[in-house]
């Protein structure tokens, strides 16, 4: 489950849910791009490691084919910096903690 701790503030499911990735990505977004928009960007990223259903490859033609040219540079840190929370996020689920 990926969700956004900046923004939802309840959230029932999250005790019984064991793995869960809470990424503050309009707050990164803001802080890190100037801009909520790339928090989806953030997302994105996270998703595509995690769910595997869709390769790196097709999620980065993804973003140039659909995002606007001057915004193409901080879109794909926004995914890689995305991927990178959930490659973290994956390796402590695999080491048990």
């Amino acid at each position: 489950m990926l969700w956004d701790p900046s923004t939802i503030k309840k959230f029932k499911a999250l005790k019984r849910l064991k793995k869960v990735l809470g990424i503050p990505v309009q707050m990164i977004a803001v802080e890190k791009f100037g801009n909520i928009v790339f928090g989806n960007s953030i997302l994105f990223g996270a998703f595509t490691i995690l769910s595997r259903i869709i390769s790196e490859e097709s999620a980065i033609e993804t973003i140039k084919k659909f995002v606007p040219p001057m915004t193409l540079d901080k879109n794909l840190e926004a995914f890689e910096l995305g991927k990178r929370e959930a490659q973290d996020f994956a390796k402590t689920i695999e080491e048990g903690n």
